[in-house]
């Protein structure tokens, strides 16, 4: 979901580096993404952060993204794309690291509640990607198989994701993604395919 269907990188960096500027730890951008978005336990104290001070902070992280996830809006074409899938008779789910309380706020805002077939939530799953423990179980709750999956992400966490699922994978990759992660590094885990827009799959 985030960086994926929703805008939320600023977002949630605002509020992870205002936690490191907490502790007078300083992080490059892309350092934040690739440690701490999808694992924000070890990323937080491979950055530094004391691990006693990691309960508190992630009840002030979901205080703060209850207010703020009310304003998030879709990326350009990605409303019209889910629908088109669902008018299609396509099979979707959500599969993401944010807790499921978060989810439900940004699906209501956006009136995506009949979007989704399975929705996993990172409080949900006991390993995060890129560990293909969600992929496997939404593969199941759809009743569908690798062979008839497409993962549709913008991490490395999530390509490895679905090549450790065994599945094919499409990177989203809009310009403004540039600022968060290396699009080389991104590309040599060979996704099938590249958009950076959903417009171009309308």
């Amino acid at each position: 979901m985030d960086g994926t269907v929703c805008d939320t990188f600023e977002v949630w960096l605002g509020i992870v580096q205002s936690t490191l500027g907490e502790y007078g730890i300083s992080a490059e951008r892309k350092t934040i993404i690739r440690k701490v978005f999808g694992n924000s336990r070890e990323g937080l104290v491979d950055l530094g952060v004391p691990e006693s001070a990691l309960l508190s902070i992630f009840a002030s992280w979901d205080d703060a993204a209850q207010e703020s996830m009310k304003y998030v809006g879709l990326y350009e074409g990605a409303e019209e794309f889910l629908y088109d899938l669902k008018s299609q008779g396509k099979k979707l789910a959500l599969v993401t690291a944010t807790v499921r309380r978060t989810v439900d706020i940004i699906i209501g805002a956006n009136k995506l509640e009949d979007v989704f077939d399975v929705v996993i939530c990172g409080d949900e799953m006991k390993e995060q990607k890129p560990s293909p423990e969600a992929l496997h179980r939404a593969m199941l709750l759809l009743d569908t198989s690798p062979g008839r999956t497409l993962m549709l992400g913008d991490s490395e966490k999530d390509l490895l994701a679905a090549r450790n699922a065994n599945i094919d994978s499409l990177l989203f990759a809009p310009p403004e993604h540039k600022k968060f992660h290396d699009f080389r590094e991104l590309k040599s885990h060979a996704p099938k395919y590249i958009i950076s827009s959903w417009r171009e799959l309308l």
